[in-house]
């Protein structure tokens, strides 16, 4: 590496960053699978040999469907309120590693409910972990996302949860997934 190209890595590094597209559920490194399957026993064997013969790879994707995938694998690992405070706090400390100062972090509520998880419960544990990981310099404020595939009242139900935690960092709604089976005029009146 040249001088020049190892100055610039080291001004990138310093510089302070903001992340505005950032899905929890997609920032979980490999490690973080580990620690969240650690009590789920032959999960925990069946990730270690994943995660050590796959590695990265997890998170190439030669598709949007192999995404969903992979988004579903995280998903259904982050089965109560502590697992999702253990990779709010991963991720937390990863933006600072990188040294980003402020982040919207999309958090799939949709999946929450769809899981039939407290949404209270799983909220209040993300808030408390951001608001614990906020000695690190990192801002995190959040983005409620429906599912788009589960339809208008889905996304009107994500909605409302939206608007009940505004004044708790929530700053906005969006809605994800398959676009084909939920295409966007379906959302029309939850915009509005």
């Amino acid at each position: 590496m040249s001088e020049t190209t190892s100055s610039l890595e080291s001004f990138i590094a310093r510089l302070p960053k903001v992340e505005l597209h950032l899905h929890l559920e997609g920032s979980v490194r490999p490690e973080t699978l580990l620690e969240l399957s650690r009590d789920k026993g032959w999960l925990r064997r069946q990730m270690s040999n994943w995660v050590s013969e796959r590695g990265r790879d997890f998170y190439r994707y030669g598709s949007f469907d192999n995404f969903l995938k992979a988004f579903g694998v995280v998903s259904l690992l982050l089965e109560n309120p502590d697992d999702y405070a253990l990779a709010t706090t991963r991720l937390a400390e990863e933006l600072a590693r990188q040294n980003v100062r402020y982040a919207e972090v999309t958090l799939a509520v949709g999946v929450v409910l769809w899981k039939k998880q407290s949404v209270e419960a799983v909220f209040e544990a993300v808030a408390a972990a951001a608001e614990a990981q906020a000695r690190l310099g990192v801002r995190l404020n959040w983005i409620f996302d429906a599912i788009r595939h589960f339809g208008a009242n889905h996304a009107r139900e994500v909605l409302a949860w939206a608007i009940r935690y505004r004044s708790r960092g929530v700053v906005a709604f969006g809605i994800g997934g398959d676009e084909a089976r939920g295409p966007a005029g379906l959302f029309a009146g939850s915009y509005r």
